[in-house]
């Protein structure tokens, strides 16, 4: 549905969020891959407040499940930070997946560190950039968000 609609609309430039960053990354790789003359560009991520990633799944949560639901960005956040170093990643990443399920998330799918580009597994932040990805479940919805992660200092 994607090619069909850059192909039909020959535009310079479309942004599609960075909040499905693997979805973004996808229709990037499509759009080179067909050679379709578009520009796809992502734009960063809305966020209320208290960091929560704006979405139309919010309206689904109760109002104990919103309370919690910053903590996603949080955790992300302050792993991403950590995973900066350089060091091994398997660690950090159960410690994360293992904060999240204590701030009240009722199931991790996954917290994973990736490679911006490719969206390879990567096992370490090394010279290119990385993304830290997760999709989490608060009752009956499903969350998901990411964060950058720099390249490991040097």
């Amino acid at each position: 549905m994607v090619a069909k609609l850059l192909n039909q609309a020959q535009a310079d430039l479309a942004i599609f969020g960075e909040k499905d960053y693997q979805q973004l990354q996808v229709i990037k790789r499509l759009a080179q891959d067909l050679a379709i003359p578009t520009l796809i560009e992502g734009g960063p991520t809305v966020r209320e407040p208290d960091g929560l990633a704006m979405s139309s799944r919010n309206a689904y949560l109760t109002a104990k499940q919103r309370g919690a639901a910053p903590a996603l960005y949080r955790v992300l956040r302050d792993t991403a930070a950590q995973l900066a170093d350089g060091r091994p990643a398997a660690t950090r990443l159960d410690a994360a997946q293992a904060e999240l399920l204590g701030a009240r998330f009722t199931s991790v799918d996954y917290v994973e560190l990736r490679d911006a580009e490719t969206l390879a597994p990567v096992a370490a932040v090394a010279d290119r950039p990385a993304r830290l990805l997760a999709a989490v479940h608060l009752g009956q919805v499903r969350l998901i968000d990411n964060v950058p992660v720099p390249s490991a200092r040097r």
